[in-house]
């Protein structure tokens, strides 16, 4: 019987989009829905600023469920793996290469590559990881 009401309350939060602050995992697909076209024009501002936060859940969200391209990059033309790069943040700079296929040798406006940035900054694991994968 528990396990019934378990189930029945995590379909009904699902479909209903209901306020449950029990089980909010459940309503992140839903929410992104109704707020799909409102994320799209700052896409690239919100990836950079996932990636520099090391944010890999929101990085995702913003990827798989909203469908935005990792490889955007803001008015200097740093994407979000310069970010990434940049702030030591790993996790990040892992997912936008193995699971969202970013270039790894786009260049900002000075010229500089995401490798360039962590290697400035001494994020030197994130350098080896990224010449592996060049």
């Amino acid at each position: 019987a528990g396990a019934s009401t378990a189930i029945l309350q995590r379909c009904y939060v699902y479909w209903s989009d209901a306020n449950d602050k029990l089980l909010p995992p459940m309503r992140i697909t839903p929410m992104l829905k109704h707020h799909h076209h409102k994320t799209l024009p700052g896409a690239a501002e919100s990836l950079c600023d996932a990636a520099a936060k090391n944010d890999v859940f929101r990085l995702k969200l913003l990827v798989e469920e909203d469908h935005c391209n990792a490889s955007v990059a803001d008015y200097d033309k740093r994407t979000p793996l310069h970010l990434a790069a940049s702030e030591g943040a790993f996790d990040a700079v892992k997912f936008l290469v193995e699971e969202a296929h970013v270039h790894l040798d786009a260049t900002d406006r000075w010229g500089r590559t995401p490798l360039d940035d962590a290697q400035t900054n001494g994020h030197h694991l994130i350098a080896v990881y990224l010449r592996g994968h060049l």
